[in-house]
């Protein structure tokens, strides 16, 4: 498609290109893309750089519009990065606790992953591989550590039946009262991972003939 840019006072730079889709001039300003005229078929450059030019004060308008919503992108790109860098954190600090709790109580597992799940603290599967709730990060340390020698538990016993809990219980005395507390805690009431989809967008469109 053919392009061209050319500068308005006031405005910055515009650029005016060809789209053989559209019917009529499409002017719009987007966040970080700046301002574009689209070209329909049969129209000149010429054509568009006046159409552009006599819509002017129509732009600068609405200049302070798409700065704000830039902005507000901007603002959000660094907050999602530092939830981002706090989600690492939890990954890596779950990581080692479990680590450590497995070499303390000769627990061996296979691999860990840490996840942001909605409804379960945490699994483990027939090969020993162990998945934990990012959230539990947020927990109480007690119930962390709960939820962790649970998963490792299942490395021995894959089902919650008498041998189970008498494990549980000569490992971590009161582990059906610690269960029943961890139950009334939900993974959707703590922290979530952010939507790094969800910036503010904001288009403003004026369509001439």
């Amino acid at each position: 498609m053919k392009q061209k840019t050319i500068e308005i006072p006031g405005v910055g730079d515009v650029l005016l290109e060809q789209s053989p889709r559209a019917r009529h001039m499409n002017l719009s300003m987007r966040p970080f893309r700046g301002v574009r005229v689209a070209v329909p078929p049969g129209v000149s450059f010429g054509a568009a750089e006046s159409f552009a030019r006599s819509k002017s004060d129509w732009m600068m308008a609405r200049l302070p519009r798409l700065k704000a919503a830039e902005a507000e992108a901007a603002r959000q790109a660094k907050a999602g990065s530092a939830a981002l860098g706090n989600l690492e954190t939890a990954r890596s600090r779950l990581k080692a606790r479990l680590e450590m709790l497995s070499q303390k109580l000769g627990l061996p597992y296979g691999r860990a992953a840490v996840r942001n799940q909605r409804t379960r603290w945490g699994s483990c599967s027939a090969k020993k591989n162990i998945n934990l709730n990012i959230n539990l990060a947020y927990l109480p340390e007690k119930l962390m550590d709960y939820a962790m020698i649970h998963e490792l538990v299942h490395t021995r016993v894959m089902n919650h039946g008498r041998t189970f809990w008498a494990l549980m219980e000569s490992l971590i005395p009161g582990a059906r009262v610690l269960d029943g507390e961890l139950r009334r805690h939900s993974p959707l009431s703590l922290m979530q991972e952010p939507d790094n989809q969800a910036l503010t967008r904001s288009e403003i469109h004026y369509k001439g003939e």
